[in-house]
């Protein structure tokens, strides 16, 4: 562990440096594993979270001092997911590598089974299709995506129809800048597009 708080991810190709080690302990059970991130901010129904630097801050930016985030068993088995939906086997070290896309559900769905939290997947709808009489119906997928954009996000219910969320952000500051420089272009762009003809005059 570097004098920061950070740990290193060892790689065959080197060593990457910058990662938080953060006990996530499910509140219901007192289970507890450890997943080690990159700079990311969590959000649940209520609770937040912001990873940065060796550090845990909760949604008042308080810190927490033993790096541990006390959240719900389907909360837990999303975390732990996450982190397993990595691509090059580094189950413990959530990154740019567990944006695996839509294949994030099925990590997540058995995750949640395995938990016995009593939470599944809900259904995002993704448009319309023809069912076989012509008719229009609505396009399910479960809702579970890691995109390539940097965000982790799942949407869970109960049989008492009981909805829970959890969204990991792991989009960089440069990321975060980026987007924030063209959505003021955007929005430049579609006040001057859409100003009246006589007030260019």
């Amino acid at each position: 562990m570097a004098n920061d708080g950070t740990v290193s991810k060892v790689t065959p190709y080197g060593n990457v440096d910058g990662y938080t080690p953060v006990k996530v302990k499910d509140k219901d059970s007192g289970k507890s594993f450890v997943i080690n991130f990159k700079n990311a901010r969590i959000t649940g129904n209520e609770s937040s979270w912001t990873i940065k630097d060796g550090k845990v801050y909760d949604k008042d930016g308080k810190t927490i001092e033993d790096n541990t985030l006390e959240v719900t068993r389907y909360q837990a088995a999303l975390i732990e997911a996450a982190g397993k939906n990595d691509c090059s086997g580094y189950k413990n070290y959530l990154d740019e590598e567990d944006l695996n896309g839509a294949g994030y559900a099925d990590t997540a769905k058995e995750a949640l089974q395995k938990s016995k939290s009593g939470y599944k997947l809900d259904q995002w709808t993704a448009g319309y299709m023809l069912d076989r009489e012509g008719h229009h119906i609505p396009n399910t997928v479960p809702a579970a995506d890691a995109t390539e954009g940097g965000i982790i996000a799942a949407e869970v219910v109960n049989a008492k129809g009981h909805k829970g969320r959890l969204i990991i952000d792991i989009r960089t500051d440069e990321q975060l800048a980026a987007e924030e420089r063209y959505k003021k272009e955007a929005e430049k762009y579609f006040e001057k597009a859409n100003k009246p003809w006589w007030k260019f005059w």
